[in-house]
C-alpha cells in the first residue's frame, strides 16, 4: 500500500474541533445539571463556588474535640455495621458510651451514640452522633453532630432563621470543626436536640416537648426493606402514643409531668376527633410553620412520624417545633393540597385532620400569601 503522508494541519484542526465540541457539550451538561441542584445555571454555579470558596477560607469554626476509649469506639463500629446490614438504624435500649469533650479550652464529660434512622448518617467516615453532656456545651446539654449534607448544608440554617423570624420554636444550628478520637473529621453540623434548653432559647415556659412515638413505624419500614409489604396498622399514626423528649428530666419534675399529661391529652383528643385543630393547636404559629415549609420545599418533614410539638402551659395550646426541614425539594403541592398516605381511611390521617378545620385553613392561606410573597424578604 502506498504511504500516505499525514496532513498535520487537518489533524490539528479536527482535534481542536473535537475538543471544542466536547467542551461545549460539557458546559451544557453542567449548566442543566446545576439547575437540578437549585442554581440558575452554570454562571450562577461558578459565581457561588468562587464566592463560597473565598468565604470558607475566612471562616474560623469552633473546634470541638471528643475522646472515647478504643473499646467504646469498637462498640459504635459494631452498631454501625448492624444498621448498614439492616438498611435502617433503630436505637433501642442504651447505646451510649462515655466520652470526654473539649471546646474552647472548656472540658466536660458526657455520653455519645450513633444517630439517624437512614444509613446516610453512617456512610463514609463522617458518622452522625447524639451527645449528652454533664455540663452545658454552647448552652446545650443535648445535641447532634452530623455531616452537613444530611441536612442540606446551609439550607437547614436558613430554615431555622425563618422560623425564628416568625416566633416559632427553632433549634440552634451551626457549623463546627470536629475531632473524634484524634481523627480530624472536618466540618460538622451541630444541631440542638430537644430539652429544656430549647425552650429557654425560644423564650417559652418550661414544659414538655412531644412527639408521637414512631418505633413501630420504623419496624414497618424494616419489613418494607425486607420486601415484606403488609397493611401494618400497628405502625400507623392512629396506633401510636404521645411521649415526651428528655423523659429523664420530665419524670423528676411534677410541673413538667403535668405539662406532658395536659399536652398528651390534647393531642389524643385531636387524634380521636374529640377536638379540632383550633381547639388544640396555636393556630397562627401552626399556619406560619406550614407556610414556611411550603416556602423551603420541606413537605417530607410533615409526616406524623417526624413532627414535633410543645405544650405551652401559658396559652394551653400545642405549638410546632422546627426540625429537619428536608429543604429545597421541588414544591409540587403546597401543604394544604398534600395528598396523604394513610391506613384505614382519611379520618385516621394526621395531616388531613389538621387541615379539616376551616379556622386553621383560613389562617394558613393568610400566612402562605404573606410569607411566600417576594416582599417578605424585603422587609
Amino acid at each position: 500500500m502506498p504511504n500516505r503522508e499525514i496532513d498535520k494541519s487537518k489533524l490539528l484542526k479536527r482535534s481542536l474541533l473535537t475538543a471544542l465540541l466536547f467542551a461545549i457539550i460539557s458546559v451544557v451538561a453542567v449548566h442543566f445539571l446545576s439547575k437540578k441542584f437549585g442554581y440558575e445555571g452554570i454562571t450562577d454555579f461558578v459565581s457561588n463556588y468562587a464566592s463560597n470558596s473565598r468565604l470558607s477560607k475566612e471562616a474560623n469554626p469552633t473546634d470541638l474535640t471528643i475522646d472515647i476509649t478504643e473499646s467504646d469506639y469498637s462498640f459504635l463500629e459494631e452498631k454501625r455495621e448492624e444498621a448498614l446490614n439492616r438498611g435502617v438504624q433503630i436505637n433501642i435500649g442504651n447505646n451510649y458510651v462515655p466520652c470526654e469533650l473539649s471546646l474552647d479550652g472548656k472540658e466536660t464529660t458526657g455520653e455519645i451514640r450513633l444517630k439517624g434512622h437512614m444509613t446516610d448518617h453512617l456512610e463514609g467516615d463522617k458518622w452522625s452522633f447524639r451527645v449528652k453532656t454533664d455540663e452545658p456545651v454552647l448552652d446545650m446539654y443535648r445535641f447532634s453532630l452530623q455531616h452537613p449534607g444530611t441536612r442540606n448544608y446551609a439550607y437547614e440554617w436558613v430554615y431555622h432563621k425563618l422560623l425564628k423570624n416568625e416566633g416559632i420554636i427553632n433549634l440552634k444550628y451551626e457549623f463546627i470543626h470536629l475531632t473524634l478520637k484524634d481523627k480530624d473529621l472536618g466540618i460538622y453540623a451541630l444541631e440542638e436536640h430537644f430539652g429544656q434548653h430549647v425552650l429557654l432559647h425560644n423564650d417559652r415556659p418550661p414544659g414538655a416537648i412531644l412527639r408521637w412515638n414512631p418505633e413501630l413505624y420504623w419496624e414497618g419500614r424494616i419489613d418494607e426493606l425486607d420486601k415484606l409489604y403488609l397493611d401494618e396498622e400497628y405502625a400507623s399514626f392512629i396506633s401510636s402514643f404521645v411521649e415526651p423528649y428528655d423523659e429523664g428530666v420530665i419524670s423528676k419534675d411534677p410541673e413538667l409531668i403535668q405539662t406532658y399529661l395536659e399536652g398528651a391529652k390534647l393531642l389524643e383528643e385531636f387524634r380521636r376527633g374529640i377536638k379540632i385543630t383550633s381547639e388544640v393547636f396555636d393556630v397562627e404559629k401552626m399556619a406560619s410553620f406550614h407556610a414556611i415549609i411550603d416556602l423551603v420545599g420541606g413537605h417530607h418533614s410533615l409526616d406524623w412520624s417526624d413532627v414535633k410539638f410543645f405544650y405551652n402551659s401559658n396559652t394551653k395550646r400545642i405549638e410546632p417545633v422546627g426540625y429537619e426541614s428536608f429543604s429545597i425539594r421541588k414544591t409540587e403541592r403546597i401543604a394544604g393540597q398534600r395528598v396523604p398516605e394513610y391506613y384505614g381511611g382519611i379520618e385516621n390521617d394526621y395531616h388531613t385532620k389538621l387541615f379539616s378545620d376551616p379556622i386553621f385553613y383560613a389562617a394558613y392561606i393568610n400566612s402562605l400569601e404573606r410569607i411566600c410573597d417576594e416582599k417578605y424578604f424585603g422587609r
